[in-house]
């Protein structure tokens, strides 16, 4: 019998918003709320699903200048491309560390056993432009948020995929400083900060240039590509969110797919089962009645004894608990598509005077650092393990929050962080200045808000997401006071007005702060890039403090780069470039 208990809910979480082209998140945007009964139980006697991964080994080439005829043909001539596994980085790669132009990646695909099939990728960095037998299916700009394409009918045996993928270069100057430099991809960390090489951009850093600032580029297909066949009905997205932590309840937004041009008669199922008792399984069933294109249901799900989600310094409270929800879809008794995801009874809001973070409704101190642990998700060595060493040492340093700075990690960063019970500090991929004039560059706006919306998606289920920032240190930090232009934005001003916007579209539960660094999220330097006395700190009040202190030079930095002392020219420009900061770090 069924034990879940399901009330159908006019409320609509996370809120629908645009997201990037082709991304998979489209549904979400477009669907039409429909009714649905709660039933007894259903009994699909066969299913529809299937499932062909794409990850292994591709052909790859480099193209230091544009072909004149694209590399799209079935037929084409890739025998002397080089064998690479994908997932795949290719900066890491000391002939490719600089390649800023296009990368073609192929692979021959045999169909799915289902009546229609999906083509999904779960990242590729930066620019993708996806091919079937020369059939361009379509483009997609970011580096962290799965997309996908509709290949129903299209993929037959040794069909050949092709895709152009590109990290783009950007061209800044070396005689102005890094505040000047007006980007236009966004991949914050990744392309453009102080921790990578080159160092603080321009005229702050000695031996700049514009290529070693950028070199390790993150680019390639990074992230599982795989073929899904499913039945007429596909289960775009599964959203939970607690509602009441200690009752177990949650509200659950299913976000269905009716691929066919008629309506059709759904049975839906619910299941439930916590991580660490994975055969105490709950379930409940639903009965819609699907439209044409994307259909969404909400509803408020009461689990019984419910383990609550708590972080690693609480644990005389409870334990990090995580759950496996998931939604299956049948149409006509078959089964035909379903969806798992992971989360955790947990609720997390910023509350005011004084101002603090609360979890599950008790005040939390914040014990935290700063977290760019890796840049190049896509290595093999990147697996949950590496987070979860990286959580247990920052557990053992008494830390109990981590924030992932100016970027997104690899999704195995949040499912570790999930289970160790550490919050997460998410800033969005900006980092500094980008070019988001109307006049200058009137795209970019709508861009950033669409990725944004991508962002909150992606990561919604995690527990340890506590908080949302829309940018790190935009140019108003460096250069308050100024007046809002929208036709230059040249202190980003507009721009992270439009994300906390966009982003508040989505997001009702979690606190958003617009920009790091500004207001009452203060990065200060007391003691060390600012002067003065460490104690400085104390001089300026603010309930949360998101970039403190300052790097050591590491116990081997005697060595040199096993070079010895006293270092030549080269050496000194090189080892101050990928500092920064050089006479703070000597003095």
């Amino acid at each position: 019998m069924p034990d879940l208990r399901i009330e159908i809910s006019g409320e609509r979480i996370p809120g629908a918003a645009a997201v990037g082209e082709n991304s998979s998140f489209i549904a979400v945007a477009n669907a039409r709320p429909v009714g649905a009964s709660v039933v007894s139980r259903t009994f699909p006697n066969t299913t529809n699903l299937s499932f062909i991964s794409l990850n292994g080994e591709w052909r790859r080439r480099a193209m230091p200048d544009e072909p004149p005829l694209a590399p799209i043909a079935r037929d084409f001539d890739d025998d002397e491309w080089d064998r690479v596994l994908v997932p795949d980085n290719y900066g890491l790669e000391p002939a490719l560390s600089a390649h800023f132009g296009a990368v073609y990646y192929r692979r021959h695909l045999a169909p799915p056993l289902s009546p229609r099939c999906r083509l999904e990728f779960d990242a590729v960095d930066y620019l993708a432009d996806v091919w079937l037998d020369g059939r361009h299916l379509g483009h997609h700009e970011g580096y962290f948020a799965p997309f996908d394409f509709d290949v129903t009918g299209l993929v037959a045996h040794g069909s050949m995929l092709t895709v152009r993928v590109q990290d783009p270069f950007e061209d800044w100057a070396p005689d102005k400083p890094f505040t000047a430099h007006a980007k236009r991809a966004i991949k914050g960390t990744l392309k453009y900060h102080d921790s990578r090489p080159g160092g603080l951009p321009g005229l702050n850093t000695p031996g700049w240039t514009p290529r070693l600032a950028q070199s390790m580029t993150t680019g390639g297909i990074t992230g599982s590509v795989r073929l899904r066949g499913t039945g007429i009905a596909r289960v775009n997205a599964l959203f939970v969110t607690p509602i009441d932590e200690a009752r177990g309840i949650v509200h659950l937004a299913i976000v269905i797919s009716n691929d066919g041009a008629m309506d059709v008669d759904a049975d839906i199922e619910l299941g439930v089962n916590p991580s660490s008792n994975p055969r105490e399984l709950h379930e409940g069933w639903l009965r819609a009645r699907l439209l044409p294109g994307a259909n969404r249901i909400d509803a408020r799900v009461t689990i019984p004894s419910p383990r609550v989600w708590w972080p690693v310094s609480h644990a005389d409270l409870g334990q990090p608990e995580t759950y496996a929800i998931w939604c299956a879809v049948s149409v006509g008794g078959v089964k035909s598509d379903s969806k798992t995801v992971r989360c955790g009874l947990r609720t997390a809001r910023v509350e005011d005077d004084p101002k603090r973070l609360e979890v599950n409704g008790r005040s939390v101190f914040v014990q935290a650092a700063n977290y760019i642990p890796r840049q190049h998700f896509a290595a093999i060595d990147v697996s949950s393990d590496f987070y979860r060493r990286d959580m247990r040492l920052a557990a053992a340093a008494h830390l109990n929050s981590l924030g992932v700075h100016g970027h997104l990690q690899s999704p195995h960063c949040y499912t570790a962080a999930d289970d160790a019970g550490f919050l997460i500090f998410q800033d969005f991929a900006l980092q500094w200045h980008y070019d988001s004039g109307r006049k200058t560059n009137p795209a970019f706006i709508d861009n950033a808000c669409r990725q944004i919306a991508d962002m909150a998606y992606s990561l919604w289920n995690h527990p340890s997401i506590v908080y949302w920032a829309c940018h790190n240190e935009p140019t108003a930090m460096f250069v308050p006071d100024q007046q809002p232009d929208e036709d230059y934005d040249t202190d980003n001003q507009i721009l992270d007005e439009a994300l906390e916007r966009a982003l508040r579209k989505v997001e009702s539960m979690r606190h958003v702060h617009r920009a790091s660094g500004i207001g009452d999220d203060l990065h200060l330097y007391d003691g060390s890039l600012s002067g003065g006395n460490v104690y400085g700190v104390r001089k300026r009040r603010s309930w949360f403090v998101s970039e403190y202190g300052f790097w050591t030079l590491g116990p081997q930095s005697w060595r040199w780069n096993e070079l010895g002392w006293p270092p030549d020219d080269y050496q000194m420009r090189n080892w101050l470039s990928r500092l920064s900061f050089g006479p703070s770090t000597m003095s």
